[in-house]
């Protein structure tokens, strides 16, 4: 049994579908899948589990994932993220679904403006300060302070050309490579 929520997402590329949990697929018009090279090739799921406290205490889970299967022509990208809102803050159920949607949709406009763009530290502060702006005026709107949404995430982006992680607070981000977990 859990203690607290947990929020899990797994992708691999081993031929089968995608499962489909809390993902869209987004194939443009002009897309056609190439074997080995198309979101149809990646295994895909999440779930996100109300822990044994939760239950006994009658609390929600505040812990949230969200990704994408995206298509852009002969190129192909999964965006995914996952956070963990803080049992300490009121709303932080909240906090963590904006974190996860803002990443992904910072991530699939970015790609779909220039998927050649050389990614770096600029790319990371982008989609931290959306969050942050996104929770300042969501905070407003509620009336409380941003600490009432507080919020883990962890997420990452593979395409064709590059891949990138970003962490905010605790969790790990981990990759299986031929022989190893990393």
């Amino acid at each position: 049994q859990h203690s607290t929520c947990c929020c899990r997402l797994s992708a691999v590329n081993e031929g089968h579908q995608p499962l489909v949990g809390n993902f869209e697929h987004d194939r443009d018009a002009s897309t056609s899948a190439v074997d080995g090279d198309s979101p149809d090739c990646w295994s895909v799921a999440g779930v996100t589990v109300r822990g044994a406290s939760h239950v006994a205490n009658d609390s929600g889970c505040q812990d949230y994932h969200r990704g994408i299967l995206l298509s852009r022509g002969a190129h192909n990208w999964i965006i995914a993220a996952v956070s963990d809102g803080a049992g300490s803050a009121p709303h932080s159920a909240l906090g963590a679904n904006i974190a996860t949607n803002v990443f992904c949709a910072t991530l699939r406009e970015c790609i779909d403006r220039d998927p050649y763009q050389k990614v770096g530290n600029h790319l990371g502060r982008l989609i931290v300060q959306e969050i942050k702006d996104r929770l300042t005026a969501k905070a407003e709107e509620k009336g409380c302070v941003v600490r009432d949404l507080a919020c883990t995430l962890l997420g990452i982006v593979i395409g064709p050309y590059w891949t990138a992680y970003l962490q905010i607070g605790d969790g790990a981000i981990v990759r299986r490579t031929a022989s190893e977990w990393e």
